[in-house]
């Protein structure tokens, strides 16, 4: 949708991924988003073609064992931020955790619409998706409905 328009228009945007059609580039995405923005708490995803917060879910990496170590490893060396291979050994580390947790961890926006994670990712996955940074201290999800004719 509007992700890539905005990125051709080199139009600020939050830090995230777009055009997600797959389980793995979607965990793929996010677990090198977590690598990279170890500041951001909380990750959302937003399925294409839903409106007023139906496709919403987000996580709080906070809680994350993988997001605690990368915290630890950062304030210990920067070591792993410049080596290829150690950044890739923790990123693959992330995504390992984000597997096993994302089912119990995250949250549905509208759990009637989608009731499990699965539910979700199959929704997410067939129609596309983004991920993107929430701002810490953000309280509403703005959004705008807008038709552009030629």
């Amino acid at each position: 949708g509007s992700k890539r328009i905005f990125s051709l228009a080199e139009v600020n945007t939050p830090p995230g991924a777009y055009d997600l059609y797959s389980e793995s580039e979607t965990l793929h995405s996010l677990a090198r988003l977590l690598f990279e923005r170890i500041d951001i708490r909380r990750w959302l995803l937003k399925i294409d073609d839903e409106f007023l917060g139906r496709g919403h879910a987000w996580i709080d990496v906070t809680h994350l064992q993988c997001h605690a170590a990368l915290v630890r490893e950062r304030e210990r060396s920067l070591a792993i931020w410049m080596d290829p291979q150690k950044q890739q050994a923790a990123v693959n580390k992330v995504l390992e955790e984000l597997v096993r947790v994302l089912p119990r961890k995250v949250e549905i926006a509208h759990s009637e619409l989608f009731p499990s994670w699965t539910a979700y990712l199959e929704t997410f996955t067939r129609v596309g998706g983004v991920i993107e940074a929430v701002p810490p201290a953000s309280l509403e999800s703005p959004s705008v409905n807008l038709l552009i004719e030629p």
